[in-house]
């Protein structure tokens, strides 16, 4: 062990070339006009994961059973087999003829398969498939499967949808009177009428939302049945609904253009400028994803190419060239 920064040599750089260049095109047969990125593959597993805690790309191998390529399929659609908690593989097929017989590779039976329109359509290997799962579960009736934080957001999404119902019928559909006319004294009933058509063509507004009620009394007058549409708006519920979905993933409001201060007028506890809430939300929300998809990339992929390799996210902390230059001062001191 030395405390001596090690130099990379010509070589090393260009097999980290080499193995970067994997990467970034998902594989070594990369089509330039229709193929994988690391780009698209990433958002394509990273949404699978958030949505049902299944994180799932396979690796395709060569002939010689080196991994060429990485892609990611529908995640939805890949399940657990009954053989990945067994260990005594051949005595459990050949006492349970109902689970039928399994081709062992290298000691191992297929872990994974793809279920399409109830029939399995293809079996994975260990090596073959990764299934990363971020919020494991011990209850026995999970089967081994994750719980995304979607799946603990129903509630919250289902309020969601239904506010956000409940304000766009206000301007789209029913009636929503302002007020209520009544008129004064012995009207005739043709007159009325006559009123009536006239006010409601005139001002009774988009699919009729503001049609006024009229009725006849001994004076002529306006009664205002409503205030202001903050009553229909329930501003703070829907912050409230959003901040829980916030929280389920570890992330800032801010971060997705919803900058709240707080339920009250006072300000809350902790409260600092948003460069530090940022920088809070990326080291509990972004940084843990992003090592979990480190940690799946390199065991499946990055080691099978080279061991002495490893993929790192880098830039997420980024400096400023003010803070660089700071960097390098206390070095030199």
């Amino acid at each position: 062990y030395s405390d001596k920064e090690e130099k990379i040599t010509t070589a090393q750089m260009k097999r980290c070339d080499e193995i970067t260049e994997m990467i970034i095109n998902c594989g070594a047969n990369h089509n330039e006009w229709h193929g994988e990125t690391f780009d698209s593959f990433m958002r394509k597993t990273t949404r699978d994961s958030l949505t049902y805690d299944q994180d799932v790309f396979e690796v395709v191998e060569t002939i010689g059973g080196d991994p060429s390529e990485i892609v990611a399929p529908d995640a939805s659609s890949f399940r657990l087999t009954d053989w990945i908690n067994d260990d005594d593989y051949e005595k459990t097929q050949n006492s349970n003829p109902i689970r039928g017989t399994v081709k062992l590779i290298k000691g191992y039976p297929p872990y994974y398969c793809q279920v399409y329109q109830g029939r399995i359509i293809a079996e994975f290997y260990p090596w073959e498939l990764s299934f990363g799962i971020r919020n494991p579960q011990t209850s026995l009736y999970s089967n081994g499967y994750g719980r995304s934080e979607l799946e603990d957001l129903i509630g919250t999404v289902t309020n969601l949808l239904n506010a956000d119902s409940y304000n766009a019928n206000y301007f789209k559909v029913g009636s929503n009177p302002k007020g209520i006319i009544r008129v004064t004294g012995n009207v005739s009933t043709s007159r009325l009428e006559e009123f009536k058509g006239q006010w409601q063509t005139q001002m009774a507004g988009v699919n009729n939302a503001h049609k006024l009620p009229i009725i006849e009394a001994e004076k002529m007058d306006f009664i205002n049945t409503q205030g202001t549409n903050k009553e229909m708006e329930y501003s703070k519920y829907q912050e409230f609904l959003i901040k829980i979905g916030c929280a389920h993933y570890q992330m800032d409001p801010s971060e997705i253009g919803f900058p709240m201060s707080g339920s009250s007028d006072a300000k809350p506890m902790f409260e600092g400028n948003n460069e530090a809430r940022l920088k809070h939300s990326k080291d509990k929300g972004l940084k843990p994803l992003l090592k979990f998809k480190e940690r799946r990339l390199n065991k499946w992929f990055v080691d099978r190419i080279d061991p002495g390799y490893e993929l790192k996210f880098v830039g997420v902390d980024s400096q400023s060239a003010q803070e660089e230059l700071d960097d390098e001062i206390k070095k030199i001191t």
